[in-house]
């Protein structure tokens, strides 16, 4: 009795069926292939795993590529047929996309039922004052008042440029430039001199859903060196656009105003 190497020729010519093989009759397999796998195997399960592609083609492929990594020393064969297409992965519900449809299914249910526990936790009479982290800042210009009187009677007009930065807690400077003018009658002058202020503030309200913030300062302003006083403001804005009002009290004597209106960013 003598043993024949190699695949032993058999047919299956049954309808609907379809058997594979790793090379022809008589022929030998490469075990060295991807992966720890034969070389069949290996590039079997790669064209497997291409959604969309029918049975038929997955073969053809596989049978491509192994001849062309054998050169042509290994020839896959198959037998039988099948009456309809069949696919392993139809490409339109392939794992990989249901999975991702879960997970978005998931993610969406799970951000539903947050947004409900964080809805269902604010306390409706604390809705008009809610707390933001977000730093505020805004620029605009304001118009100050100024009388001085008394034996030397002075009047002062100011145009300043403001800057706002504040959280809960913020601050304002302002720079421009200051007309100082003497009513005297027989001292009638004129002068410009560089105005400035400073204050510190506090944050009094912040509506969020309306978007309305309110904050109070308390600074010194002055034009030039010539005077100084204490400056009560309130400023607001109501989305983007806000307001400036304040009163201005002389270190001594005298007394003012100033309102403005200034641009948030």
């Amino acid at each position: 009795m003598s043993l024949r190497q190699g695949l032993f020729d058999e047919n299956y010519n049954f309808s609907d069926l379809v058997v594979s093989y790793a090379t022809t009759s008589g022929g030998l397999a490469d075990l060295n292939g991807e992966d720890g796998l034969s070389l069949y195997t290996s590039q079997l399960i790669k064209h497997l795993k291409t959604p969309g592609l029918e049975l038929e083609v997955v073969l053809k492929n596989t049978r491509r590529d192994v001849a062309d990594k054998s050169n042509r020393q290994q020839q896959p064969d198959q037998s039988g047929y099948l009456n309809e297409d069949f696919y392993f992965f139809i490409k339109e519900n392939k794992p990989s996309e249901l999975i991702e449809q879960n997970l978005e299914g998931i993610n969406r249910t799970a951000t539903s039922e947050e947004s409900k526990n964080k809805t269902a936790d604010i306390n409706p009479q604390r809705l008009d004052v809610v707390k933001n982290d977000k730093f505020d800042q805004a620029i605009g210009v304001t118009y100050g008042y100024f009388a001085v009187d008394g034996y030397e009677p002075e009047r002062y007009h100011t145009i300043l440029a403001h800057y706002l930065l504040a959280k809960r807690f913020g601050g304002l400077i302002s720079f421009g430039l200051g007309l100082n003018k003497s009513p005297l009658l027989f001292d009638d002058y004129k002068r410009v001199y560089p105005g400035w202020g400073v204050a510190g503030g506090y944050r009094i309200l912040n509506n969020m859903q309306k978007k309305i913030r309110f904050y109070t300062f308390v600074g010194v302003s002055g034009v030039g060196d010539v005077v100084g006083s204490w400056n009560f403001e309130v400023l607001g804005n109501i989305k983007k656009i806000g307001f400036e009002l304040g009163y201005l009290q002389d270190f001594d004597f005298g007394n003012g105003f100033n309102f403005g209106v200034h641009y948030c960013f």
